[in-house]
């Protein structure tokens, strides 16, 4: 898949990456010595059910949601429950919306309303697509774990997941104690957004359930004053989104010259609908990368780039919408939830469903963990990098090709005034 002698660009624009040497004069590289698994401190958990600070009022598309965060420990996981009814000319048009990976069309997690990182739609789906089985299939079910949706549905009830990067590792956890006055801000969707019709939203509430790990007193003291000094602020690497869309003319094969300007290390795409923002619309059957016109990556068939997917971690798993396996397939390709567990596949009427083709990940490291760099690309260095994808004929002007980069960043946190600042990535 890869041509050695065609990634000398790729290495020379890292070499010059501010964001990756400094990862790398920070980092160790020592991954063959023995390392025996230690006792984590004395610790608990506790799960927090907030509620908005203000509720929303009608009309409800294009409004944010405030959640204020408490200030108890580190937060390990969040997911935003959201109960609706759908107003009597808002059926779903076509079988093949995910309404709660599109209730927001951002997540940020913020401080004192300066924003420290985000999430969009496209992004928690490609994110549940690349999760390891077990994960995926939790994450999958609370992402479609709904009633069925048609025009008056009353209590619909669907769950987003929330991927902030302090959620990877305990390594990775932002002190809510120290790090004071977070909040999660949510945008509610337009009607498009949600794949919705006319009127939308009649009615809706919200909860953020947030699980907490809290360390015994003395085990946190130790923590702070090794994550701490008065003479320096703590520094950490932590992941962020960047999202780039271009409008696809009525044909087979498509490019997108790509502007992100940070060192990636995962990259998402795919075709989706812009009458009514559905997620991956129509298949991606390959895709190429070149730099400067020089080929970086050769042209890639969809069935391969899925196989290596899995070696990445990528849930091969059906679920239904009560949580049976059903079968093994193409992660997350046209699959159906069902309200009973005899019933899978085919309801009497119209269903939630994670609608689509999976979209197509490009991780650039050895691993997909976010933690760590294990291998990056500096886009931003790059002389005029293209992403170039062929698919079946999009028929009309009305897709556009999305493209997600996961990217590094540097955040710093006060060690006096806990305040957390987002540094230079480039």
């Amino acid at each position: 898949m890869y041509h050695n002698i065609n990634m000398d660009p790729v290495t020379a624009a890292n070499k010059v990456s501010q964001t990756i040497s400094s990862m790398e004069a920070l980092g160790v590289y020592d991954p063959y010595s023995y390392r025996s698994t230690h006792t984590f401190p004395n610790s608990s958990k506790t799960i927090y059910d907030l509620t908005p600070r203000q509720a929303p009022t009608a009309p409800f598309h294009g409004k944010q949601i405030d959640f204020d965060v408490p200030q108890y420990g580190f937060p390990e996981r969040m997911v935003i429950e959201s109960v609706f009814t759908v107003g009597s000319t808002s059926a779903v048009g076509t079988d093949d919306t995910n309404i709660s990976e599109r209730m927001f069309s951002d997540i940020s997690l913020k401080q004192q309303n300066r924003t420290i990182c985000s999430s969009t739609p496209g992004h928690i789906r490609a994110r549940t697509n690349s999760l390891r089985t077990e994960q995926g299939l939790i994450n999958n079910f609370v992402s479609n774990n709904s009633s069925t949706m048609t025009a008056n549905a009353t209590g619909v009830t669907c769950y987003t997941p929330v991927y902030f990067p302090f959620f990877e590792k305990t390594s990775t956890y932002l002190d809510a104690r120290f790090v004071s006055n977070l909040q999660v801000s949510c945008m509610i969707n337009s009607l498009e957004g949600m794949g919705l019709d006319t009127t939308g939203l009649a009615a809706v509430t919200f909860r953020l359930f947030v699980w907490y790990r809290t360390l015994e007193e003395e085990a946190y003291r130790k923590y702070r004053d090794s994550n701490f000094s008065i003479e320096r602020p703590l520094s950490i690497w932590m992941a962020n989104v960047y999202q780039e869309t271009k409008i696809l003319a009525n044909a087979t094969s498509h490019f997108i010259d790509l502007v992100c300007p940070h060192p990636t290390f995962a990259t998402h795409f795919f075709i989706s609908s812009t009458a009514r923002d559905l997620g991956p619309d129509i298949a991606i059957t390959s895709y190429s990368m070149t730099v400067a016109g020089r080929q970086m990556m050769i042209t890639v068939p969809r069935d391969v780039q899925l196989y290596e997917n899995g070696y990445y971690g990528a849930s091969n798993l059906r679920v239904n919408k009560s949580g049976f396996i059903t079968t093994l397939g193409t992660p997350r390709e046209e699959l159906w939830y069902g309200t009973t567990a005899s019933a899978p596949d085919t309801n009497s009427t119209v269903i939630l469903k994670q609608g689509g083709p999976a979209p197509i990940t490009l991780y650039y490291g050895e691993h997909a963990d976010r933690s760590y760099n294990s291998g990056s690309v500096a886009f931003g260095q790059l002389s005029t990098p293209r992403l170039t994808i062929t698919s079946a004929s999009t028929g009309d002007t009305t897709h556009q090709l999305t493209v997600i980069h996961e990217y590094w960043t540097l955040g710093s946190i006060h060690p006096l005034e806990g305040i957390f600042t987002t540094g230079y990535s480039s």
